[in-house]
């Protein structure tokens, strides 16, 4: 069993460590990350123990409300075992994003958007329209001061969109979902915050507004605020949660999730009389791109602190703005990407520096501490953000990566 970072047990959220999760492709169950809001619902937890014809009992149910049409419709329930019948099963590459972490799996459900458009067949019309919301909601009690039952909400112009499979899905990596995963059903939105892929997934709604739940109206919002403001007040951070808009896809972005010196073996490529080897420094992380578009790129930028000084996370800004002068001199790390075609998965990447190039990146200083800057570049051209405005939140960070190199 991998070993996990523990953030809280009641609820549960854990996460691996980093450099334990770019050694896989796909990220293995076990070190799948855990984010919660509440406990595990007793519904999922019931079925889970009594086997597999209560899973495949498990029921989901779908309306539109009134102002997506003209008038509502009554509610259609759908099994577990309907969908699995009725729907073309499908497997994707999807990474889910959590804030600080990341999980890239193989699901495998159906299309969300086969089933609507099956149920509700004039939903089609509204394919390009933007003023219609699907509504999920989970069986996950989060208890009143997180607003009672769980759920989120995506612009259903994202759901009918052919190029983003958005998934119901009932296994992970070629095994059904676990239980602490979403089992029986869960929803999975590629390329949207971690949030909106809902888990225990009891109803789905068509709906002329946005969710109304806590977590999409009182949480993950991205609120501009200037940091050497006074904090606000209760009623004031009331005020800019309501004016803000809930966030949505998840930015470009890398992150550096280890950097450290290696010492090559001689019989790695050494030679008769070098003892020490080859010393080389090693970096691997991961990139995501926005909106499915692959990414083309990672530049690297190596800076020597001062002999002096010590590295801390509250210089990185300052860092990535030295490393943008230094661009020229960065090391690019070129990713395989196929054109035309989305990529909702991430893009792990390795780069290995030796120390004669170190040098050159450094200008000969490497007496204090090393740390490395990184950014992604899509397949567009476009560039991750340097420093994103500070937030009240903290959430949705998309600046450059910065890592302290361990020798």
């Amino acid at each position: 069993m991998a070993e996990m970072i523990t953030h809280s047990s009641q609820p549960l959220n854990a996460e691996p460590k980093p450099q334990d999760l770019v050694k896989n492709d796909v990220t293995p169950i076990d070190l799948f990350y855990h984010r919660n809001h509440g406990p595990v619902p007793r519904d999922a937890e019931a079925a889970i123990h009594e086997g597999k014809q209560a899973i495949e009992s498990w029921e989901v149910s779908f309306e539109v409300e009134d102002g997506v049409r003209e008038t509502g419709i009554g509610g259609k329930r759908l099994s577990l075992a309907q969908l699995r019948d009725k729907y073309d099963t499908i497997e994707e590459d999807i990474a889910l994003q959590a804030k600080s972490t990341i999980a890239n799996i193989v699901w495998e459900g159906c299309l969300l958007r086969s089933v609507l458009v099956d149920l509700f067949p004039s939903i089609k019309e509204k394919k390009d329209q933007g003023d219609w919301h699907v509504v999920f909601e989970s069986s996950q009690d989060c208890g009143e001061e997180e607003g009672g039952v769980f759920g989120g909400s995506i612009p259903g112009k994202i759901v009918l969109d052919p190029s983003v499979p958005v998934l119901l899905a009932w296994k992970q990596n070629g095994e059904d979902l676990t239980l602490q995963h979403g089992a029986p059903l869960r929803v999975v939105v590629p390329g949207i915050i971690g949030a909106r892929s809902i888990k225990w997934l009891r109803k789905v709604t068509l709906s002329s507004k946005p969710s109304q739940h806590h977590a999409q109206q009182q949480d993950y919002k991205s609120i501009s605020y200037p940091p050497t403001k006074e904090m606000p007040s209760a009623e004031e951070k009331a005020k800019l949660m309501a004016e803000t808009e809930p966030m949505n896809w998840s930015p470009l972005q890398c992150v550096i999730t280890d950097a450290n010196l290696k010492i090559q073996d001689v019989g790695e490529g050494g030679s008769e009389g070098n003892e020490g080897g080859k010393a080389k420094v090693v970096l691997r992380g991961y990139g995501l791109g926005l909106k499915g578009v692959p990414l083309r790129e990672v530049d690297i930028t190596f800076l020597a602190l001062p002999s002096n000084t010590h590295y801390d996370s509250s210089m990185d800004e300052k860092l990535t703005q030295e490393a943008a002068v230094k661009q020229g001199q960065a090391k690019r790390v070129e990713l395989a990407f196929t054109g035309g075609h989305k990529n909702w998965g991430w893009s792990r990447w390795e780069a290995e520096v030796d120390l004669d190039e170190l040098h050159q990146m450094t200008g000969g200083e490497t007496r204090g501490q090393l740390v490395a800057v990184a950014k992604a570049i899509d397949a567009n051209g476009h560039e991750q953000t340097r420093w994103p405005d500070w937030n009240l939140r903290g959430v949705g960070f998309d600046g450059w990566s910065v890592k302290l190199v361990q020798i």
